[in-house]
């Protein structure tokens, strides 16, 4: 047996994997030669449910029956979904001496047990004929193998991966025993779906296929539930045919549907229909020409979509220039007229059999059902974003979707986005073989709860920041030999600290040769390595703590506080000690500028405004507390500039700071806790929350009048609009996770009658 001679669409051509289910009727007082004979001859007539019962019976009273016996009705078994019967005839052929002469034993075992979610024992079995038998097979096999080894790895992770719906069969007024497909709702007012059920019971007849054929079926909707179900007139279900396959135009008034001859033999094909809806009814139907209909092919599916201002129609068809099996196919519907149809191509058709197509206009979605593609068992559903043949990669819709039986006929609701599908899996109705038969499967989709990333902001504690900066006081700037503005007896400089910082740090290597000049060896690297930890762990560090110290003072300053910092500046024993008093001073100033230059200290600095302030003391020491053993001589440069003696006497230091409120001046002041906020993007999250708290620092009430953000898919809100004197409170900012796609920062206003304050959210991606 090749892929194709056991090809399910050969099996049941007319529903794809969806096959008829009823009791077996008793063998009567047939002999077991009798019993052959008789599965032989429906074989050929193309009766494999009737041909697979009288196998079964002959095997059970001949269990030494030939081997081509237990595979024929082995893979009838499996055909017609009964998969501990096919597992335990495939068994008997691969742990016997035929195996040799049918090596595809274990391909379909492993298919049989991959179908039971036995994922683990199949691929056993995959592995074992990929490396026995695989190589000897078409190249059809060869690649179908390796796609199914990879299939079960991929299952064994599918299955733990939920997808956040809910599944529920529908209930016994649809759902039977027999088999139901193919639902789809008929807008609000009806379901639609396909059943196989008996039309003629007989307890002594064997043929029972003869007996049975697929109808169309409609079902209301009432306020309680589902109503009255009725068939669709005659003239839709014609008795000759098994009836079924169908979907609605977008304007609900054309019904297309498939009719394959209920008699069973390879001559005949599946052919899609046409019926209008005309004076509240549906009208007598019509073929469709052979631009769909090609002679000598099934065409059957059908799915009617108008996208992108195109009608179109996708079915599915085994006519000649496929990929394989049963492929998908598309036709430009213009004034009733169907185009030569086109293939979907090689990313959505395989080898194997692609079925039931559905395209969702708002998701731009085909979905559809593949026995190749890499699934969970049989038949899975897939999509692939796109259109006409232009497609994206094919994704698996995964578990609870798929399952290791069979899942087809996926649709999608226009009303609610929820929709059917249909699956032969454990736990749908069935007579005797746990998945012989189909239902019908209503998905919806629950709720996402959503996942919320949530911040809070709090305005620093300035006493504890005040700890962090007495950690490294008295805070101490150095500078190189007479700077700032050498050679001046002024008191006062235009250059800030940050730039004598630079020239000071560029002039390093000078250092590190001076202080090093006449030495050797270890003395010179030792010498060296002074100046470098000189720099970088005393006079960089310095930079650091007066930064530091500076986010202190602002934060004081915000609370509505005077601050009163004393910093006193002293120099080497160079020079006499007016000049060094006057550069002392210097270096004073260049602190105060540096400060000066940040535009949050401004208001603070402003002499005219009556408000809270910011006050230097300034002491010049100059050299009088210069160490004894530091050179004043300037022809000893190594000594009196480029030691690191001398160096530590040319500085400036913040010995004290002290601040009060100011209680001259009514006022309200709004503190918030940052003005500048990082938000860093986190996985798995829908929507962020930031809480920033906010406090009336003054000493009169705030009134807060708006909050509001240049970013419209941001939400501000206040916790309270009026705050007393020291009372705090709390913005609340949220924004979806979108945000972090399509910004890279905003902004947040708070006004008050006094000023607007301003807020950054800055967004920072994974």
């Amino acid at each position: 047996m090749n892929y194709k001679s056991m090809h399910i669409a050969e099996i049941k051509y007319f529903v794809i994997a969806l096959l008829f289910c009823f009791p077996m009727a008793g063998k009567g007082q047939q002999t077991t030669s009798e019993l052959l004979q008789s599965a032989a001859y429906w074989e050929n007539k193309g009766e494999m449910q009737s041909a697979a019962y009288l196998y079964h019976e002959y095997i059970s009273e001949n269990p030494d029956a030939p081997a081509n016996i237990y595979y024929k009705c082995a893979s009838l078994m499996l055909g017609l979904y009964h998969y501990a019967n096919a597992q335990t005839y495939f068994k008997k052929i691969v742990y016997s001496d035929s195996l040799d002469a049918y090596p595809q034993s274990l391909f379909w075992l492993a298919m049989s047990l991959k179908n039971s979610g036995l994922y683990d024992s199949a691929l056993f079995y995959f592995n074992q004929y990929n490396s026995q038998y695989a190589p000897k097979e078409e190249p059809v096999m060869q690649k179908r193998v390796l796609t199914e080894i990879e299939a079960c790895g991929f299952a064994k992770n599918a299955v733990s991966d939920t997808a956040n719906v809910k599944i529920e069969r529908l209930p016994s007024t649809v759902n039977t025993p027999y088999s139901e497909y193919n639902a789809v709702q008929y807008g609000n007012e009806a379901l639609y779906f396909a059943s196989i059920r008996p039309v003629v019971k007989t307890e002594h007849s064997i043929v029972f296929e003869d007996f049975y054929m697929s109808k169309i079926y409609a079902i209301t909707y009432k306020v309680n539930g589902l109503g009255k179900m009725t068939a669709l007139p005659d003239y839709i279900n014609h008795p000759k045919y098994n009836n079924g396959n169908f979907c609605f135009d977008p304007s609900l008034t054309k019904l297309y549907f498939s009719r394959c001859p209920i008699e069973k033999k390879r001559n005949k094909h599946c052919t899609i229909w046409v019926s209008e809806w005309k004076d509240g009814k549906w009208n007598k139907p019509r073929m469709l020409d052979k631009t769909i209909n090609k002679p000598n092919s099934s065409s059957m599916q059908p799915n009617i979509v108008a996208a992108d201002s195109i009608e179109m129609m996708y079915f599915v068809s085994n006519r000649e220039g496929g990929m394989g099996g049963n492929d998908i196919w598309y036709s430009i519907i213009h004034d009733n007229e169907f185009s030569e149809a086109v293939n979907l191509g090689s990313k959505i058709n395989t080898p194997g059999d692609e079925v039931t197509p559905f395209y969702d206009e708002t998701s731009k979605r085909l979905y559809f059902s593949s026995d190749w593609h890499k699934g969970l068992g049989g038949f899975d559903v897939f999509y692939s974003e796109g259109s006409l043949g232009s497609w994206n990669q094919v994704e698996n819709m995964g578990f609870p979707f798929n399952s290791p039986a069979n899942d087809m006929y996926f649709t999608v609701n226009k009303e609610d986005n929820d929709g059917f599908f249909t699956s032969n899996r454990v736990g749908s109705y069935h007579f005797d073989a746990e998945n012989c038969c189909t239902d019908i499967y209503e998905y919806t989709w629950k709720k996402k709860k959503m996942n919320i990333a949530k911040d809070t902001f709090l305005i620093k504690n300035v006493a504890v920041m005040l700890d962090s900066v007495n950690e490294f006081s008295p805070i101490t700037l150095y500078f190189h030999n007479d700077e700032p503005d050498p050679k001046t007896l002024s008191t006062t400089t235009s250059k800030d600290y940050e730039t004598t910082l630079k020239e000071y740090a560029a002039m390093k290597n000078l250092y590190k040769a001076e202080y090093a000049k006449g030495l050797e060896g270890e003395e010179k690297a030792e010498a060296e390595n002074k100046i470098d930890a000189f720099f970088t762990e005393t006079v960089e560090k310095g930079f650091e703590h007066l930064n530091q110290f500076m986010q202190w003072l602002l934060a004081d300053l915000k609370r509505g506080n005077n601050v009163f910092v004393h910093i006193t500046g002293s120099a080497s024993p160079l020079h006499s000690e007016e000049y060094n008093v006057n550069l002392s001073l210097r270096r004073i100033a260049s602190m105060i500028n540096y400060i000066r230059l940040q535009t949050e200290f401004q208001p603070y600095l402003d002499t005219v405004t009556p408000a809270n302030k910011l006050y230097f003391t300034e002491e010049a020491v100059g050299k009088k507390y210069a160490a004894n053993y530091v050179s004043s001589n300037p022809n000893d440069v190594r000594n009196s500039i480029y030691s690191i003696a001398a160096a530590l006497e040319r500085k400036i230091q913040i010995i004290s700071c002290f601040s009060a409120k100011d209680t001259l001046h009514s006022q309200a002041i709004l503190t918030i806790a940052d003005s500048s906020i990082e938000v860093l993007e986190k996985k798995n999250t829908d929507q962020y929350e930031l809480y920033l708290e906010i406090e009336n620092s003054g000493t009169k009430d705030l009134q807060l009048l708006t909050v509001s953000s240049d970013n419209q898919s941001i939400t501000t809100t206040i916790e309270k609009n009026l705050l007393q004197a020291n009372e705090k409170s709390f913005v609340k900012i949220s924004f979806p996770s979108s945000v972090f796609k399509d910004h890279k920062s905003a902004k947040i206003q708070l006004t008050t009658p006094e000023k607007t304050v301003e807020i950054e959210i800055l967004f920072r991606g994974e």
